[in-house]
């Protein structure tokens, strides 16, 4: 056939032995068929079909030549390298062998692709906290770091439905404002959730918001058995709940700041107004300090069991069942 003029050829994924060309928007991939095909169905189906093509059938450089619908040649280029051993390691590579090995059922690469996003979602609630860091897994170039939003909509696609709840609840702590309208990523581009997502993400924010109050004014009600009272009194107590009454926020599965500088001990805080507002008003004996804290922790590891249905999901066990392999 007549080469289009806006066609180009890969820099390094044209082989001159290649057996099939692969056209992704106007980049030209000339690259093994048989690799291909023992490692996707939907690779092994189309060259299985090329070897009885018709003789006006798309060729190039005297190749089959197979166009690849909707798909970007920079992902195009990330999955091919991994069908021949390179590993993910940046966000926009595991996500585009990720995307693209569930696209075309290459199983052993979404498998890759899947363990590759398991280091930063919490698969129990004992592993909230415990998960390695961005840049540890993305590298320190902030610009490279996945926004929440894109994580979310990067699971939903690939039918990843166990990461589902978690990926909400991260969305979630991103506020409401942000939830409705949107926000700047680190390399200056907009991001929104659309509207589906939104609309899942402001009920699950707002039922988050409510069961973090409860969470802790609950846990500030609750009193040792060796109350040493004295600190422990009404007013005390008081002051603690508005403060936690006050608070807006969705974060039902982390502890409270507040709670995190009493297990410290002595309150030492970088936080000017909370360290002001202990001396202000006091904090709990020791007694109690062990029973809020205890009371906390048992209901945000309660919280996780039910995360799921806060979106409106499966619950895990369902979820587990439906993961894709």
């Amino acid at each position: 056939m007549a080469e289009n003029d806006d066609w180009k050829r890969h820099a390094e994924l044209y082989m001159s032995d290649g057996t099939i060309v692969l056209l992704a928007e106007s980049t030209l991939f000339r690259v093994y068929a048989g690799l291909l095909a023992t490692q996707s169905l939907v690779f092994k189906g189309l060259t299985e079909s090329s070897q009885h093509l018709p003789d006006d059938a798309e060729s190039y450089d005297g190749c089959p030549l197979v166009k690849l619908q909707d798909d970007n040649p920079e992902e195009v280029a990330y999955f091919l390298k991994a069908t021949m051993g390179d590993q993910p390691v940046s966000y926009p590579m595991a996500s585009a062998i990720l995307r693209l090995s569930s696209k075309y059922m290459v199983q052993s690469l979404r498998r890759q692709a899947i363990k590759h996003f398991c280091r930063i979602i919490p698969q129990s609630y004992n592993e909230i906290g415990k998960k390695e860091s961005p840049e540890k897994i993305f590298g320190s170039d902030r610009l490279g770091w996945p926004h929440p939003f894109q994580l979310l909509s990067l699971v939903r696609e690939c039918q990843l439905k166990i990461f589902l709840p978690w990926r909400y609840y991260a969305v979630c702590a991103r506020g409401f404002d942000k939830i409705v309208r949107g926000e700047t990523m680190f390399n200056g581009k907009e991001i929104r959730l659309d509207e589906s997502d939104t609309c899942i993400a402001l009920l699950g924010w707002n039922s988050l918001c409510t069961t973090t109050r409860k969470i802790r004014i609950d846990a500030i009600l609750s009193s040792a058995k060796d109350c040493q009272g004295g600190s422990c009194n009404n007013a005390m107590r008081l002051a603690w709940m508005k403060r936690a009454a006050l608070y807006v926020g969705s974060e039902a599965l982390h502890q409270w700041e507040m709670f995190t500088y009493l297990a410290q001990g002595e309150f030492s805080s970088p936080n000017e107004v909370a360290k002001d507002f202990v001396i202000r008003y006091g904090r709990p004996c020791h007694g109690c300090t062990k029973a809020w804290l205890r009371k906390e922790e048992c209901a945000r590891a309660a919280i996780w069991s039910k995360l799921p249905s806060i979106f409106d999901l499966p619950d895990w066990e369902m979820l587990k069942l439906q993961e894709e392999p």
